[in-house]
């Protein structure tokens, strides 16, 4: 279930799929730094959305772009999807199930 128009739950299959095809994106990565320097989605931005300055680094990105958000597990990049929402991104792609849910190596780098 979708919690607005603009955000599509995804599984991994699909999201990946959706990603791979989209030339014109944003992939980011919601979770603590740490975590990103481990491993990450190829091309993703770091942007920790528990961060206090999470609100200014979002603020930098195109909103016109469609956006792949992903966590480890998908909670907290949910409520990431809230808040690229209300500040008025057009297309927001999200990972249900998170990073941890994706078994094809070729898109994870670390």
């Amino acid at each position: 279930m979708n919690i607005s128009p603009v955000i599509v739950e995804l599984d991994e299959e699909t999201f990946l799929s959706k990603m791979e095809k989209t030339k014109d994106k944003w992939v980011v990565d919601v979770r603590k730094k740490k975590d990103y320097n481990q491993f990450h989605l190829q091309g993703a931005l770091s942007i920790d959305i528990m961060s206090p300055n999470a609100i200014d680094g979002i603020a930098l990105l195109r909103k016109e772009k469609p956006v792949f958000l992903y966590c480890n597990s998908g909670i907290r990049s949910k409520s990431a999807c809230k808040i690229f929402d209300e500040m008025g991104f057009q297309k927001i792609y999200h990972l249900t199930k998170g990073i941890n849910s994706v078994n094809n190596a070729s898109f994870v780098e670390c």
